[in-house]
């Protein structure tokens, strides 16, 4: 609901977004590094939270 406050009114801090920013980024380099272990329960895993909580959308092509 915050968020949705926020996109009409633009009031959160730029800390908070920096934040998120953080986290995602962790994340990502998280499921990457199961991924090379072949660990791709948890690379779904976090794929699904990236998409879930974040929008963010991360599809595996051959070229990487």
């Amino acid at each position: 609901m915050l968020k949705e406050f926020d996109e009409i009114f633009g009031i959160l801090s730029e800390v908070e977004e920096t934040e998120l920013s953080k986290e995602i980024e962790e994340l990502i380099q998280k499921r990457e590094e199961a991924r090379k272990k072949g660990d791709y329960k948890t690379a779904d895993e976090i794929r699904k939270k990236l998409k879930e909580e974040f929008g963010i959308i991360l599809e595996d092509k051959k070229e990487g």
